[in-house]
């Protein structure tokens, strides 16, 4: 069901946006934005449903959009009534876009930091100019953009057809080419060029993020067992979850390589214990003890036990 909203609400948000006559494209991104932010009112497991749901119709969505542009640059080039004018325009339109965002990328990173001595103390000063670069040159684009370029209608309302609607078509085809081949088959030789390392800001706040929510966690697991009795059982899930947590903090190597150890051997036991569980409950569906649907949903339990144990 919250799949189904999902799919509905980028309509609903396009439609009240070209009702209103503003963007219908910019409103679905916008409803996205909105969604993302408060995904946290989703219930959890609701959020992996919907998770790998999304993650499959992105994957459709991308590989119809590059079968479009396949496609449709051909027919474009074929086209004898164009003489190649769409294609000639849509090629300085591309390099003009590599080139604008090039030249934007410069003052939207310092001006910003440099009127705000608050934000530019959180961001520990100005980023270095490879990393600008790097920026500007990462402006791949894809789906958004051949999107605003269909939603364009195909006539006026007088039924005449909407001018230059296959210029700005062909160029938008254009440019998804251009900037996916010249740039995105570049971003990685140019990174190794430029030396960039991995950014250790990110890591480090994704570090302290880990250890913040494990620290609350073996908090809360105390503050409930100094309440109620726990069985031995929440005990070595507290045992689990420290592991965890030396994983994360700055501690002596040797201490942090038993920690990882132990987490490691506690996976392959409940890795085990999963695949031992799934072939006997398959033995109980093929010799007639349980049904088809009742081998279904308990699978679709054991698989959810799985996929939590592979992002743990």
């Amino acid at each position: 069901m919250l799949f189904v909203f999902s799919l509905f609400v980028p309509y609903l948000a396009f439609a009240l946006a070209e009702r209103a006559g503003a963007s219908g494209v910019l409103a679905v991104v916008v409803a996205g934005f909105i969604a993302s932010w408060r995904i946290d009112l989703v219930a959890p497991e609701s959020r992996v449903d919907l998770t790998q749901s999304w993650d499959i119709v992105t994957f459709i969505l991308n590989g119809m959009m590059f079968l479009f542009v396949g496609l449709a640059i051909p027919r474009l080039a074929a086209d004898p009534s164009s003489s190649g004018g769409f294609l000639v325009e849509g090629l300085v339109i591309g390099v003009a876009v590599v080139l604008t965002r090039l030249a934007w990328f410069w003052p939207a990173a310092y001006i910003p930091l440099w009127l705000s001595r608050r934000l530019r103390e959180k961001e520990g000063g100005y980023p270095p100019a490879r990393a600008i670069v790097l920026g500007g040159w990462c402006g791949v684009r894809g789906a958004v953009s051949l999107a605003a370029a269909l939603a364009l209608p195909a006539a006026l309302p007088d039924g005449a057809p909407f001018p230059g609607r296959a210029a700005v078509e062909a160029a938008t085809l254009v440019t998804i080419v251009v900037t996916l081949i010249g740039q995105g088959s570049t971003i990685g030789p140019l990174v190794r060029w430029m030396g960039l390392p991995s950014d250790p800001t990110t890591e480090a706040e994704t570090r302290k993020a880990r250890e913040a929510m494990l620290s609350a966690g073996v908090a809360r697991l105390d503050a409930f067992c100094a309440e109620k009795s726990c069985p031995v059982a929440v005990y070595r899930y507290r045992e689990v979850l420290l592991d965890r947590l030396a994983e994360q903090r700055d501690i002596e190597e040797s201490e942090r390589r038993h920690a990882t150890r132990r987490l490691e051997v506690s996976r392959e036991v409940r890795r085990a214990v999963w695949q031992a569980e799934s072939a006997e409950l398959l033995r109980l569906r093929d010799g007639g003890q349980i049904n088809d649907r009742d081998h279904q949903d308990l699978q679709l339990e054991l698989d959810r036990e799985h996929a939590d144990l592979t992002a743990a």
